[in-house]
């Protein structure tokens, strides 16, 4: 349920806490100019696939914007500050997006 500027999980118990955690990427700040804002998200990996690629990263790895993440997370960033049907189909696939060029970056800087 969307009620003001915020999305609620309408319900409780295990199922409510599941679907608030899944969610997709937030941001965290003002907006005024020259403000820091972060942004947040969680991947759900299922399968195969997700087994390998969490066993190829650290428990924390930090990756600051730079020349190629800057556009996605400019898009990540703006789609979070819309309120429009397919908001949460476009920031799974953003999020998708920034995972994959962080992970690509992370990489770089440990060869």
């Amino acid at each position: 349920m969307i009620h003001g500027s915020r999305k609620h999980v309408v319900g409780d118990g295990e199922a409510a806490a599941g679907a608030q955690r899944s969610l997709g990427p937030r941001t965290y700040g003002d907006g005024l100019p020259g403000a820091t804002i972060m942004l947040r998200g969680a991947c759900e990996l299922r399968g195969e696939a997700g087994v390998r690629l969490l066993g190829m990263l650290p428990p924390l790895a930090v990756v600051p914007a730079g020349p190629r993440t800057q556009a996605a997370l400019d898009l990540l960033a703006a789609e979070v500050a819309r309120d429009e049907p397919g908001q949460d189909a476009v920031l799974h696939r953003l999020l998708d997006l920034v995972l994959v060029l962080a992970s690509r970056a992370w990489r770089r800087r440990t060869r």
